[in-house]
């Protein structure tokens, strides 16, 4: 089958999957613990639906899939952030030092990539400036955002955190969909027949994960639960759980600490 055929049947395909994947998160009334995963996928479902039929006509294309892209990045900074909240829900101090500090970078990354825009060289030709300049300001954001899903997920494989299943299968497949995203922006630009392939590639993937989440995520998932980091050694784990035990216990009394100060100021 051709390429181009390929990749477009495996679009229609995922957006499918994407709508099936909402209404059963709308359902099981998952939709109001991941909610910001759910405004991602809405936004998502509803570009494809809206530029499907706009292919032909490429400047309008381009001016909504940078509208909603930019929402997007928006959308992908508070998901992050809801995704340390539920990963670190035991560790709360942790958990809040974590979403600061990616409210903080991210928002400071893309400033630094929305800065960088006036400076940028236009490096070929193309039928759209403004969509490269946007293009390049997406992959600096969207590098940023991969960057802390990356180190979340590091964390929680080295160090012993307690987490229900639905947050273990959110989180192994969100950053396995965000990493084909990110991979499918650095590809812009490279030979077509390589395009193509990778699109394949990487849509199946992305596909995989929708089928994934439809099949594992579930309201009895919030309930059972599941412990990460290196189960295979039992003193290892207990030395590590003192640790982030440890390192909690002083974030709470630095954060009480500067309330008072605040209060007293």
């Amino acid at each position: 089958m051709h390429l181009p055929t390929v990749v477009q049947t495996l679009w229609y395909v995922s957006v499918a999957a994407t709508v099936i994947l909402l209404l059963r998160l709308r359902f099981a009334q998952l939709d109001r613990v991941y909610r910001w995963f759910w405004w991602f996928l809405v936004l998502n479902v509803s570009e494809s639906i809206v530029l499907i039929p706009l292919q032909s006509r490429y400047f309008l294309w381009a001016n909504i899939y940078m509208a909603t892209r930019f929402v997007g990045v928006v959308i992908s900074i508070f998901l992050v952030m809801e995704l340390y909240r539920h990963a670190l829900a035991a560790h709360p101090a942790i958990a809040r030092f974590g979403q600061q500090a990616v409210g903080y970078l991210l928002g400071a990354a893309c400033l630094v990539a929305a800065a960088s825009l006036f400076i940028l060289p236009v490096l070929g030709p193309g039928p759209s400036r403004v969509l490269y300049y946007f293009l390049a300001f997406e992959r600096t954001a969207d590098s940023a955002v991969l960057l802390f899903l990356l180190l979340a997920s590091g964390f929680m494989l080295w160090f012993p955190v307690r987490i229900s299943q639905n947050v273990a299968v959110f989180i192994g497949g969100f950053v396995t969909y965000f990493v084909t995203r990110w991979v499918g922006l650095l590809t812009i630009g490279l030979h077509r027949a390589w395009v193509n392939d990778l699109n394949v590639a990487m849509t199946s993937l992305s596909l995989v994960c929708l089928v994934s989440w439809i099949m594992l995520l579930r309201p009895a998932g919030e309930t059972a639960s599941v412990v990460t980091g290196r189960r295979w050694s039992p003193r290892e784990m207990e030395r590590l759980t003192g640790q982030l035990t440890a390192l909690n216990t002083k974030l709470e009394g630095f954060s009480e600490k500067s309330s008072r100060i605040s209060l007293q100021s």
